[in-house]
């Protein structure tokens, strides 16, 4: 992974989520019935555990008031653009314990799901209840 800057508040708030999901990991996993099921969110969550330790160990922190994430987190700000229509939309990804609110998705979820992790620039194919659509991620930032 190259090297990053980001702001010290994003680096709290990354931190900070961090601990939550390692915290609330065992919870998340009682959901989960079937075997296959709660194998796959365990995978999913020990990846994500292991993939922002290691980018928190090796990114700067800046004091600027600048908020943007070169990855996709728990409780950040995507910015999207669908790739057929050119319409722009925002959601915020937030932990499966969360109350999720308008504009919300769980990273458990389809959506979320196939987001986490990902970068600006990436396209990332999304199945929502309108059916699938392709977007491209145009922005990351750390909820303030």
């Amino acid at each position: 992974m190259k090297k990053y800057s980001i702001s010290t508040h994003a680096f709290e708030n990354i931190l900070k989520s961090l601990v939550r999901l390692e915290e609330e990991r065992d919870l998340i996993l009682e959901y989960y019935v079937d075997p296959k099921d709660r194998a796959r969110v365990s995978q999913l969550i020990e990846k994500y555990i292991k993939t922002i330790d290691h980018f928190l160990g090796i990114v700067e922190k800046e004091d600027t008031g600048d908020n943007k994430l070169p990855l996709v987190t728990l409780d950040c700000e995507v910015e999207l653009e669908d790739v057929l229509t050119q319409i722009r939309q925002k959601l915020r990804l937030v932990s499966a314990i969360d109350e999720v609110k308008h504009g919300d998705i769980s990273f458990l979820s389809a959506p979320g799901y196939a987001l986490l992790l990902k970068k600006p620039g990436n396209n990332v194919e999304l199945d929502l209840p309108a059916g699938k659509k392709k977007y491209r991620i145009t922005g990351i930032n750390a909820i303030v």
